[in-house]
């Protein structure tokens, strides 16, 4: 029955994916609106995922099989596929070579920005820490009562060589 419900919610989301793509007048596949409808679903909490996991899984596993009746009507048409052959594949490897290049530059950038944020936070977190330290120093030199003041922050011990060029 568990399987039951989640065709059901599946099933219900393929079709106002078919009444979205016949309403907008736009060159989307009807499965496309499908799963941005169940993917803001989800997001928004309306859909839980365990209420559609299983069959999921279980229609991503068998997704190759789906390939098979594509793949013998375009049996039926060999003599015309023939004449294209060589530049449709020229194509297919091109697009494929540009879409990891692209991807990969993409996220390499992601990485290095998220890098610079968190160089950037911990340098305004250094700066902050020795804005407190002055500040903790000036306050107990301008102010009567010491105990308004911050805790002052310990200094880094000087090496042992620091100290034997100090002597």
């Amino acid at each position: 029955m568990k399987y039951v419900k989640q065709v059901g919610i599946i099933w219900g989301f393929t079709m106002a994916g078919e009444l979205l793509h016949a309403i907008l007048p736009l060159p989307v596949p009807s499965g496309v609106y499908g799963l941005f409808l169940l993917l803001g679903a989800l997001m928004a909490g309306w859909v839980r995922l365990e209420s559609v996991e299983g069959t999921g899984n279980f229609l991503m596993d068998t997704m190759t099989l789906m390939f098979i009746p594509a793949m013998v009507g375009l049996m039926e048409y060999a003599a015309q596929i023939k004449e294209v052959f060589v530049p449709f594949m020229i194509v297919i490897a091109v697009s494929t070579v540009a879409v990891m290049v692209v991807t990969g530059r993409v996220a390499q950038t992601v990485i290095d920005l998220q890098e610079r944020g968190r160089g950037k936070r911990a340098e305004e977190r250094r700066g902050n820490a020795e804005e407190s330290r002055v500040s903790a120093a000036e306050c107990r030199e301008n102010t009567a009562e010491p105990l308004d003041c911050p805790a002052p922050q310990p200094e880094s011990p000087e090496s042992e060589e620091e100290q034997t060029n100090a002597r």
